[in-house]
């Protein structure tokens, strides 16, 4: 029987500008910023999809995180860190204003994330995103770096595991007379899902700010 030796290797430091290393990534950020690449943008040209109550909430936590930020009151000692202000971290502009913004319909949106079969009122409700950001992407030819899709505080609370929409709130399901012609099977359904990962149109990186515990911000739309 072989004899085993448990060797412990210690926890690389991080990388940041100027060739310097860290052991926080606060304290390397803030002191030289992020290393230098070539593949760093010049600006964060960000796409955001999503309600016009959303949009313009978006807008207003880029604001807020381009200024500085008292440091919490609250909380461990080596992360009571004031906020210098994106461009002070990173070196780069954050516009408030998108780059491109798609537009989702409030009111459908909140149709169909109510809609009393749940498994129809999520798939229905991702559905209409991705059916907006499809029609840009096959109709512009500008790229946002990053896409932003900011999720309504109603689809965040009635879109998670074993959520319960209230009885008198819940729409209800379309006749099969209504849904005649529609591909909502679940073959159908399957096709759809292996189309949409195999369409390089929407490979896309895509941000879902939610209502996560410990979040930097809040920026979801009532």
């Amino acid at each position: 029987m072989s004899d085993w030796r448990l060797t412990h290797i210690p926890e690389p430091a991080l990388a940041f500008g100027f060739g310097q290393t860290a052991e926080h990534p606060k304290d390397g950020l803030f002191l030289f910023g992020p290393p230098a690449s070539n593949q760093n943008p010049a600006r964060m040209d960000v796409g955001v999809v999503g309600t016009p109550q959303g949009i313009e909430r978006y807008e207003r936590w880029v604001r807020s995180i381009g200024t500085t930020i008292a440091a919490p009151e609250k909380g461990k000692e080596e992360n009571k860190m004031m906020w210098p202000g994106f461009e002070a971290v990173f070196g780069i502009p954050w516009p408030s204003k998108p780059y491109t913004s798609c537009l989702i319909d409030g009111d459908d949106l909140s149709r169909r994330i109510r809609t009393e079969n749940r498994h129809e009122a999520i798939f229905n409700a991702v559905q209409l995103y991705e059916e907006t950001l499809r029609k840009y992407l096959n109709d512009e030819e500008a790229r946002p770096k990053l896409w932003f899709a900011v999720v309504p505080e109603e689809v965040f609370r009635y879109g998670r595991p074993n959520s319960v929409v209230p009885r008198e709130l819940r729409e209800p399901i379309e006749s099969s007379a209504e849904q005649e012609g529609r591909d909502v099977g679940p073959r159908e359904r399957l096709a759809l899902h292996r189309r949409d990962g195999c369409d390089h149109h929407l490979r896309v990186r895509a941000q879902l700010p939610q209502s996560a515990q410990g979040a930097p911000a809040r920026i979801l739309a009532k």
